[in-house]
């Protein structure tokens, strides 16, 4: 499935453009919000932001998942505090976008490959600048990312095809 040339960012029209900027900036603020209502552990588990940002980059094309991914947790930690470590979260994000959108739109490969492998790179930066810095140590983060994250990649790969599929046809009927 290959997302109609319309909607890569380099055809959408300037407007269009910053409106599904501001859609998707105001989801991946939002959506952690309603996920932390569920308890402490809902963001990390169910992982809103990555969601928002990768579908993003599927539907505005790369620049438009890299904007969504350096904006949204700045303006998050502005209005929240949270996330508390924006500076890596920002990173994967970035990582995440970028990978999909290339792989997606300019490699044309899958959506659920470019999806697995774009998670997996994210993961792997983040990782690797977690451990350079030494934040916090590396099993602890691991164990987050990957066990406490495993219900939100899940819901990535299937329901991300889904969210990508129905915004695709509804945007090619306007």
């Amino acid at each position: 499935m290959y997302l109609s040339k319309t909607f890569d960012d380099a055809h959408l029209g300037l407007m269009k453009w910053f409106l599904f900027l501001v859609v998707f900036v105001s989801l991946a603020v939002g959506l952690p919000y309603a996920c932390h209502s569920l308890g402490n552990i809902g963001g990390r588990a169910l992982l809103p932001m990555h969601f928002v940002v990768i579908t993003a980059a599927l539907i505005m094309g790369t620049r438009g998942g890299i904007a969504t991914a350096l904006l949204s947790p700045s303006i998050s930690f502005a209005l929240s505090g949270m996330p508390l470590a924006v500076v890596p979260m920002t990173l994967e994000l970035t990582v995440y976008a970028f990978v999909v959108g290339i792989l997606f739109h300019t490699a044309h490969r899958s959506l659920f490959l470019s999806l697995i492998i774009a998670m997996l790179a994210g993961r792997i930066v983040s990782l690797l600048f977690v451990t350079l810095i030494g934040a916090t140590p590396l099993t602890a983060h691991l164990y987050t990312m990957v066990v406490v994250g495993l219900p939100g990649m899940i819901l990535q790969l299937f329901c991300i095809p889904f969210v990508v599929r129905m915004s695709t046809r509804f945007l090619n009927t306007q």
